[in-house]
C-alpha cells in the first residue's frame, strides 16, 4: 500500500467523520489504471477518492462527494500554516492546479511512521479556485530549483474566507 492510501486509510476515522457527523460513509477509490473511468477521474479531473453519504439512517441510496486527496509527511512540510498546490512541472504534463474537479481538497499531515492523521482539511474547492482566479485569495508561486512549480496559499486566509468547512487536528501529537 503507498503512502497516499495509508493517508487514506487514517483519513476515514479522522477527518472524514468530521466533515460528515453521525452519518455512514462508504469510500470508493478511484485509482488510475484501474478503469477507463477511474483514469479519467484521477488522471483528468484530480478525484481522489469517491465518499458515499448515506443522508438518513436507513437509506437505500448515497449522495457522493468527490474528494481530492494531499497527504503530506510531517519532516517534509516546512510551513505548516501553508496548503501547496502542484502548478507546473518541467515536463508541461498538467499538476493538480488544473485538474481540481473534487468537491473538497482534503489537505493534511500524515505521519507514516505513526500511521497517525496529525492534521487536516476540508476545503471547498469550488470557492478556493474561484478565489484564486479572480485574486481575491493572496498565494505565491514557487519553483524551487529542478522541480514542479507550487501555489502555496495560507491556511488561516482560507478559514477566514470561510473555506474550510471541516477541521481535524491530532490532541495527543506535539507540535
Amino acid at each position: 500500500m503507498n503512502y497516499s492510501d495509508k493517508g487514506h486509510r487514517v483519513a476515514q476515522t479522522t477527518i472524514y467523520p468530521v466533515m460528515f457527523p453521525n452519518k455512514k460513509l462508504e469510500f470508493e477509490s478511484t485509482s488510475l489504471g484501474t478503469s477507463l473511468r477511474n483514469t479519467v477521474l484521477d488522471g483528468r479531473l484530480g478525484v481522489d477518492r469517491i465518499i458515499h453519504v448515506y443522508p438518513k439512517r436507513n437509506s437505500r441510496r448515497t449522495i457522493p462527494f468527490t474528494i481530492q486527496e494531499r497527504f503530506r509527511d510531517p519532516k517534509s512540510i516546512q510551513q505548516r500554516q501553508n496548503v501547496t498546490i502542484r502548478y507546473e512541472c518541467p515536463n508541461g504534463n498538467l499538476q493538480e492546479l488544473y485538474k481540481m474537479c473534487g468537491l473538497y481538497f482534503v489537505y493534511g499531515v500524515y505521519d507514516e511512521h505513526k500511521n497517525q492523521m496529525l492534521w487536516a482539511h476540508a476545503i471547498n474547492t469550488a470557492n478556493m479556485m474561484h478565489a484564486l482566479i479572480y485574486k481575491k485569495l493572496d498565494y505565491e508561486i514557487k519553483t524551487p530549483p529542478g522541480q514542479c512549480s507550487f501555489v502555496s496559499v495560507q491556511l488561516e486566509e482560507l478559514r477566514k474566507l470561510g473555506f474550510i468547512t471541516a477541521s481535524y487536528k491530532n490532541d495527543q501529537v506535539k507540535q
